[in-house]
Protein backbone atom coordinates (compact mmCIF):
# COMPACT_ATOMS: atom_id res chain seq x y z
CA UNK A 1 0.00 0.00 0.00
CA UNK A 2 2.64 2.37 1.12
CA UNK A 3 4.99 1.29 -2.38
CA UNK A 4 1.48 2.16 -4.65
CA UNK A 5 1.28 5.68 -3.38
CA UNK A 6 5.26 6.60 -4.16
CA UNK A 7 4.88 5.31 -7.45
CA UNK A 8 2.08 7.30 -8.56
CA UNK A 9 4.26 9.99 -8.21
CA UNK A 10 7.72 8.87 -8.60
CA UNK A 11 6.98 7.18 -11.71
CA UNK A 12 5.27 10.01 -13.61
CA UNK A 13 8.75 11.68 -13.88
CA UNK A 14 9.75 8.77 -16.70
CA UNK A 15 6.54 10.85 -18.64
CA UNK A 16 6.36 12.61 -21.59
CA UNK A 17 2.73 12.89 -20.84
CA UNK A 18 2.35 16.44 -22.93
CA UNK A 19 3.26 16.29 -26.09
CA UNK A 20 1.02 19.30 -26.88
CA UNK A 21 2.07 21.62 -24.44
CA UNK A 22 5.71 22.02 -25.64
CA UNK A 23 3.46 23.08 -29.62
CA UNK A 24 1.92 25.45 -26.98
CA UNK A 25 4.79 26.84 -24.23
CA UNK A 26 5.18 30.75 -24.20
CA UNK A 27 9.00 29.74 -24.01
CA UNK A 28 11.07 26.71 -24.32
CA UNK A 29 12.22 24.77 -21.60
CA UNK A 30 15.45 23.19 -21.84
CA UNK A 31 16.49 20.14 -19.99
CA UNK A 32 19.97 20.75 -17.64
CA UNK A 33 22.83 18.93 -19.26
CA UNK A 34 23.22 16.81 -15.87
CA UNK A 35 19.95 14.87 -15.64
CA UNK A 36 20.23 11.12 -15.78
CA UNK A 37 20.54 9.47 -19.13
CA UNK A 38 17.52 7.46 -20.06
CA UNK A 39 19.66 4.63 -20.14
CA UNK A 40 20.11 5.51 -16.51
CA UNK A 41 16.10 5.94 -16.35
CA UNK A 42 15.54 2.45 -17.51
CA UNK A 43 17.92 1.15 -15.56
CA UNK A 44 16.35 2.17 -12.27
CA UNK A 45 13.24 1.10 -13.82
CA UNK A 46 14.33 -2.55 -14.14
CA UNK A 47 16.50 -2.63 -11.23
CA UNK A 48 14.62 -0.86 -8.88
CA UNK A 49 10.58 -0.79 -9.43
CA UNK A 50 10.03 -3.58 -11.76
CA UNK A 51 10.93 -6.57 -9.73
CA UNK A 52 8.45 -5.97 -7.34
CA UNK A 53 5.36 -5.36 -9.67
CA UNK A 54 6.70 -7.98 -12.22
CA UNK A 55 5.78 -11.09 -10.46
CA UNK A 56 2.12 -13.43 -10.01
CA UNK A 57 1.67 -12.69 -6.74
CA UNK A 58 0.78 -8.56 -7.89
CA UNK A 59 -1.13 -9.74 -10.94
CA UNK A 60 -3.78 -10.65 -8.85
CA UNK A 61 -6.87 -13.68 -8.80
CA UNK A 62 -8.39 -13.00 -11.54
CA UNK A 63 -5.79 -11.15 -12.85
CA UNK A 64 -6.36 -7.10 -13.32
CA UNK A 65 -7.31 -7.49 -9.72
CA UNK A 66 -4.13 -5.88 -8.15
CA UNK A 67 -3.81 -6.86 -4.43
CA UNK A 68 -4.23 -3.32 -1.99
CA UNK A 69 -1.92 -5.55 0.46
CA UNK A 70 1.40 -7.42 0.07
CA UNK A 71 3.83 -7.84 2.13
CA UNK A 72 7.73 -5.87 1.32
CA UNK A 73 9.25 -9.26 0.20
CA UNK A 74 6.22 -9.11 -3.01
CA UNK A 75 4.45 -11.80 -1.72
CA UNK A 76 0.52 -12.29 -0.92
CA UNK A 77 -0.59 -11.84 2.40
CA UNK A 78 -1.53 -14.52 4.48
CA UNK A 79 -3.75 -12.60 6.95
CA UNK A 80 -3.11 -16.01 9.18
CA UNK A 81 0.20 -15.15 10.09
CA UNK A 82 0.94 -11.37 9.02
CA UNK A 83 4.49 -10.67 7.83
CA UNK A 84 6.15 -8.23 10.28
CA UNK A 85 5.76 -5.06 8.47
CA UNK A 86 2.10 -5.61 8.90
CA UNK A 87 1.69 -7.07 12.32
CA UNK A 88 3.86 -3.85 13.50
CA UNK A 89 2.05 -1.34 11.28
CA UNK A 90 0.17 1.67 12.62
CA UNK A 91 -3.43 1.62 13.64
CA UNK A 92 -4.57 3.63 10.57
CA UNK A 93 -3.15 1.16 8.42
CA UNK A 94 -4.86 -2.24 10.27
CA UNK A 95 -8.13 -0.35 10.54
CA UNK A 96 -7.59 -0.76 6.49
CA UNK A 97 -7.34 -4.84 6.74
CA UNK A 98 -9.30 -6.57 5.01
CA UNK A 99 -10.33 -3.71 2.32
CA UNK A 100 -9.50 -3.49 -1.27
CA UNK A 101 -9.00 -0.10 -2.07
CA UNK A 102 -10.04 1.06 -6.02
CA UNK A 103 -6.86 3.97 -5.99
CA UNK A 104 -4.63 1.12 -5.17
CA UNK A 105 -5.52 -0.85 -8.35
CA UNK A 106 -5.37 1.99 -10.38
CA UNK A 107 -2.64 3.05 -9.47
CA UNK A 108 -0.91 -0.46 -10.33
CA UNK A 109 -2.52 -0.13 -14.04
CA UNK A 110 -0.61 2.89 -14.37
CA UNK A 111 2.23 1.19 -13.23
CA UNK A 112 2.05 -1.19 -15.99
CA UNK A 113 1.35 1.37 -18.88
CA UNK A 114 4.27 3.46 -17.87
CA UNK A 115 6.19 0.20 -18.19
CA UNK A 116 5.07 -0.34 -21.49
CA UNK A 117 5.59 3.14 -22.22
CA UNK A 118 8.98 3.07 -21.11
CA UNK A 119 10.22 -0.72 -22.65
CA UNK A 120 7.74 -1.72 -25.37
CA UNK A 121 7.09 -5.10 -23.61
CA UNK A 122 3.89 -5.75 -24.74
CA UNK A 123 3.46 -7.77 -21.29
CA UNK A 124 3.33 -4.70 -19.56
CA UNK A 125 0.70 -3.47 -21.71
CA UNK A 126 -1.82 -6.82 -21.42
CA UNK A 127 -1.35 -5.83 -17.41
CA UNK A 128 -2.75 -2.39 -17.98
CA UNK A 129 -5.62 -3.62 -19.99
CA UNK A 130 -6.25 -6.42 -17.17
CA UNK A 131 -6.49 -3.58 -14.59
CA UNK A 132 -8.21 -1.52 -16.85
CA UNK A 133 -10.86 -4.15 -17.70
CA UNK A 134 -10.92 -4.78 -13.76
CA UNK A 135 -11.73 -1.11 -13.02
CA UNK A 136 -14.25 -0.85 -15.97
CA UNK A 137 -16.13 -3.73 -14.89
CA UNK A 138 -16.40 -4.28 -11.26
CA UNK A 139 -15.55 -0.38 -9.90
CA UNK A 140 -17.28 2.20 -12.49
CA UNK A 141 -21.09 2.34 -11.95
CA UNK A 142 -22.65 3.16 -15.47
CA UNK A 143 -25.82 4.24 -13.50
CA UNK A 144 -24.59 6.69 -11.53
CA UNK A 145 -20.74 7.14 -13.60
CA UNK A 146 -19.31 6.69 -10.51
CA UNK A 147 -16.77 4.52 -8.54
CA UNK A 148 -16.44 2.61 -5.81
CA UNK A 149 -13.67 3.58 -3.60
CA UNK A 150 -12.95 0.23 -1.87
CA UNK A 151 -14.64 -3.21 -0.80
CA UNK A 152 -14.84 -3.89 2.86
CA UNK A 153 -14.79 -8.04 2.43
CA UNK A 154 -15.95 -7.56 -0.81
CA UNK A 155 -18.89 -5.37 0.30
CA UNK A 156 -18.67 -2.14 -2.11
CA UNK A 157 -17.91 0.97 -0.02
CA UNK A 158 -19.18 3.99 1.17
CA UNK A 159 -22.23 5.48 -0.56
CA UNK A 160 -21.99 7.14 -3.52
CA UNK A 161 -21.69 10.82 -2.37
CA UNK A 162 -19.71 9.66 0.70
CA UNK A 163 -17.02 8.92 -1.82
CA UNK A 164 -14.41 11.57 -1.88
CA UNK A 165 -13.13 13.58 -4.95
CA UNK A 166 -9.67 12.17 -4.30
CA UNK A 167 -10.83 8.57 -4.30
CA UNK A 168 -12.52 9.20 -7.85
CA UNK A 169 -9.71 11.18 -9.08
CA UNK A 170 -7.37 8.25 -8.73
CA UNK A 171 -10.40 5.57 -9.43
CA UNK A 172 -9.49 7.68 -13.19
CA UNK A 173 -5.41 6.96 -13.40
CA UNK A 174 -5.12 3.87 -14.88
CA UNK A 175 -7.74 4.35 -17.06
CA UNK A 176 -6.34 7.39 -18.17
CA UNK A 177 -2.82 6.05 -18.28
CA UNK A 178 -4.48 2.90 -20.66
CA UNK A 179 -6.21 5.68 -22.81
CA UNK A 180 -3.35 7.29 -23.47
CA UNK A 181 -1.40 4.45 -24.91
CA UNK A 182 -4.46 3.09 -26.79
CA UNK A 183 -6.72 5.56 -27.54
CA UNK A 184 -9.59 3.00 -26.35
CA UNK A 185 -12.87 4.60 -27.17
CA UNK A 186 -14.33 2.53 -24.41
CA UNK A 187 -12.43 3.64 -21.59
CA UNK A 188 -12.69 7.51 -22.50
CA UNK A 189 -16.52 7.04 -22.81
CA UNK A 190 -16.00 5.66 -18.61
CA UNK A 191 -13.61 8.22 -17.95
CA UNK A 192 -15.89 11.10 -18.96
CA UNK A 193 -18.95 9.59 -17.67
CA UNK A 194 -16.53 9.94 -14.10
CA UNK A 195 -15.72 13.03 -14.52
CA UNK A 196 -18.84 14.18 -15.38
CA UNK A 197 -20.17 12.87 -12.39
CA UNK A 198 -17.50 14.41 -10.11
CA UNK A 199 -17.94 17.62 -11.97
CA UNK A 200 -21.57 18.47 -11.70
CA UNK A 201 -22.07 15.92 -7.87
CA UNK A 202 -19.39 17.48 -6.41
CA UNK A 203 -19.18 21.44 -7.44
CA UNK A 204 -20.42 23.62 -5.19
CA UNK A 205 -21.22 27.15 -6.56
CA UNK A 206 -20.92 28.88 -3.20
CA UNK A 207 -17.70 28.15 -2.97
CA UNK A 208 -16.74 27.86 -6.18
CA UNK A 209 -14.73 24.69 -5.62
CA UNK A 210 -14.85 20.84 -5.59
CA UNK A 211 -16.17 19.33 -2.26
CA UNK A 212 -14.57 16.65 -0.43
CA UNK A 213 -17.49 14.58 -0.32
CA UNK A 214 -21.39 15.73 -0.52
CA UNK A 215 -23.28 13.08 1.32
CA UNK A 216 -24.32 15.07 5.33
CA UNK A 217 -22.72 13.20 8.65
CA UNK A 218 -22.36 13.85 11.88
CA UNK A 219 -18.58 14.51 11.33
CA UNK A 220 -19.29 17.18 9.17
CA UNK A 221 -17.58 15.90 6.58
CA UNK A 222 -19.52 17.52 3.84
CA UNK A 223 -18.05 20.60 5.25
CA UNK A 224 -14.19 19.76 4.46
CA UNK A 225 -12.37 22.23 2.10
CA UNK A 226 -9.36 19.67 0.77
CA UNK A 227 -6.21 20.65 -1.31
CA UNK A 228 -6.40 17.88 -2.50
CA UNK A 229 -10.15 17.50 -3.79
CA UNK A 230 -9.07 20.18 -6.43
CA UNK A 231 -5.20 19.33 -6.83
CA UNK A 232 -5.92 15.24 -7.88
CA UNK A 233 -8.25 15.92 -10.33
CA UNK A 234 -5.78 17.38 -12.45
CA UNK A 235 -2.32 15.55 -11.59
CA UNK A 236 -4.29 11.98 -12.14
CA UNK A 237 -6.35 12.26 -15.67
CA UNK A 238 -7.04 16.00 -16.49
CA UNK A 239 -3.49 16.77 -17.68
CA UNK A 240 -2.47 13.77 -19.05
CA UNK A 241 -5.78 13.34 -21.46
CA UNK A 242 -6.73 17.01 -22.22
CA UNK A 243 -4.52 18.10 -25.49
CA UNK A 244 -5.43 14.35 -26.68
CA UNK A 245 -9.49 14.98 -26.72
CA UNK A 246 -11.01 16.23 -29.79
CA UNK A 247 -13.36 19.45 -29.73
CA UNK A 248 -15.51 19.98 -27.86
CA UNK A 249 -14.12 18.10 -25.15
CA UNK A 250 -10.93 19.82 -25.47
CA UNK A 251 -12.06 22.90 -24.92
CA UNK A 252 -13.95 21.93 -22.09
CA UNK A 253 -11.40 19.85 -20.27
CA UNK A 254 -9.55 23.17 -20.61
CA UNK A 255 -11.94 25.04 -18.70
CA UNK A 256 -11.96 22.94 -16.33
CA UNK A 257 -8.25 22.69 -15.77
CA UNK A 258 -8.52 27.00 -16.06
CA UNK A 259 -10.82 27.19 -12.81
CA UNK A 260 -9.22 24.45 -11.06
CA UNK A 261 -5.97 26.18 -11.01
CA UNK A 262 -8.38 29.61 -10.02
CA UNK A 263 -9.02 27.72 -7.26
CA UNK A 264 -5.91 26.33 -6.42
CA UNK A 265 -4.32 29.86 -6.41
CA UNK A 266 -7.63 32.35 -4.95
CA UNK A 267 -8.14 29.60 -2.02
CA UNK A 268 -5.20 27.88 -0.64
CA UNK A 269 -2.06 29.35 -2.22
CA UNK A 270 -0.21 31.86 0.22
CA UNK A 271 2.12 33.90 -2.06
CA UNK A 272 3.68 35.55 0.81
CA UNK A 273 5.15 31.92 2.61
CA UNK A 274 5.11 30.20 -1.07
CA UNK A 275 3.24 27.57 -0.30
CA UNK A 276 -0.29 25.87 0.05
CA UNK A 277 -2.63 25.20 2.60
CA UNK A 278 -3.94 21.79 2.89
CA UNK A 279 -7.60 22.59 4.38
CA UNK A 280 -9.17 25.85 4.56
CA UNK A 281 -12.66 24.97 6.01
CA UNK A 282 -11.73 25.71 9.64
CA UNK A 283 -9.78 29.22 9.74
CA UNK A 284 -7.88 27.12 12.50
CA UNK A 285 -6.53 24.64 9.67
CA UNK A 286 -4.61 27.79 7.84
CA UNK A 287 -1.28 27.75 10.02
CA UNK A 288 1.87 25.59 9.88
CA UNK A 289 1.98 22.00 10.25
CA UNK A 290 -1.77 21.27 9.18
CA UNK A 291 -3.38 18.54 7.34
CA UNK A 292 -1.41 18.74 3.89
CA UNK A 293 0.30 21.71 4.39
CA UNK A 294 3.95 20.18 3.60
CA UNK A 295 6.28 20.42 0.70
CA UNK A 296 5.44 17.74 -1.40
CA UNK A 297 1.87 18.97 -1.48
CA UNK A 298 3.18 23.23 -1.99
CA UNK A 299 5.77 21.35 -4.82
CA UNK A 300 2.76 19.00 -6.45
CA UNK A 301 0.51 22.45 -6.55
CA UNK A 302 3.15 24.44 -8.52
CA UNK A 303 4.24 21.39 -11.11
CA UNK A 304 0.28 21.18 -11.98
CA UNK A 305 -0.04 24.83 -12.23
CA UNK A 306 3.17 25.16 -14.62
CA UNK A 307 1.83 22.54 -16.55
CA UNK A 308 -1.61 24.32 -16.75
CA UNK A 309 0.00 27.52 -17.58
CA UNK A 310 1.81 26.10 -20.56
CA UNK A 311 -1.12 24.21 -21.74
CA UNK A 312 -3.36 27.26 -21.69
CA UNK A 313 -0.42 29.47 -22.93
CA UNK A 314 -1.18 31.46 -19.71
CA UNK A 315 2.70 33.18 -18.95
CA UNK A 316 1.67 35.12 -15.51
CA UNK A 317 0.50 31.14 -14.58
CA UNK A 318 3.80 29.63 -15.20
CA UNK A 319 5.56 32.73 -13.67
CA UNK A 320 3.20 32.20 -10.60
CA UNK A 321 4.20 28.93 -10.66
CA UNK A 322 8.31 29.00 -11.96
CA UNK A 323 9.05 31.40 -8.97
CA UNK A 324 7.24 30.27 -6.12
CA UNK A 325 8.57 26.51 -6.93
CA UNK A 326 11.97 28.00 -6.74
CA UNK A 327 11.30 29.87 -3.56
CA UNK A 328 10.22 26.30 -2.00
CA UNK A 329 13.19 24.64 -2.96
CA UNK A 330 14.96 27.27 -1.18
CA UNK A 331 13.64 27.18 1.66
CA UNK A 332 13.27 22.80 1.72
CA UNK A 333 17.06 22.32 1.29
CA UNK A 334 18.87 21.54 4.02
CA UNK A 335 22.59 22.61 3.29
CA UNK A 336 24.19 20.80 6.69
CA UNK A 337 23.61 17.14 5.37
CA UNK A 338 22.07 17.55 1.37
CA UNK A 339 19.00 16.76 1.79
CA UNK A 340 15.31 17.89 2.28
CA UNK A 341 12.62 18.89 4.86
CA UNK A 342 8.99 17.56 4.71
CA UNK A 343 7.60 20.94 5.99
CA UNK A 344 7.86 23.98 8.35
CA UNK A 345 7.20 23.65 11.62
CA UNK A 346 4.48 25.79 13.40
CA UNK A 347 7.51 28.02 14.62
CA UNK A 348 8.51 28.64 10.86
CA UNK A 349 11.73 26.24 11.37
CA UNK A 350 11.68 23.33 8.94
CA UNK A 351 10.87 20.01 9.70
CA UNK A 352 14.19 17.48 9.11
CA UNK A 353 12.18 14.67 9.01
CA UNK A 354 11.94 12.17 6.30
CA UNK A 355 8.32 11.25 4.34
CA UNK A 356 9.23 8.88 1.39
CA UNK A 357 6.24 10.13 -0.55
CA UNK A 358 8.01 13.87 -0.26
CA UNK A 359 10.69 12.66 -2.08
CA UNK A 360 9.23 10.78 -4.21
Amino acid sequence: MFRLFALEIGISLFLPVFPAVAQTAPSAVVAPADLPTGERWLQHFREDLLPFWNVPDAWGSPRGDFPTFRGNDGKAVDWSKLPEELATAPGWIKETFGREYVRMKSRQTYFYGVAYHLTGDPKMLELARDGASFIRKQAVDPRTGSAVSYWDKGVPQPAVLARTTQDLAYAQLGLAMYYYLTRDEAVLKDIKRLKRHIFTEYWNPQWGALRWVVKADPQGEQLRQELVAQLDQVNAYLLLLTPLLPEPDRKEWTADLKRLAQVLVRDYHDADRHLFWGTIQDPAQKKLGSRHTDFGHTAKAYWMLERIGRLTQDPALVDLATVGAKALLKQAYLPESGTWGSRLRPDGTVDTGKEWWIYA
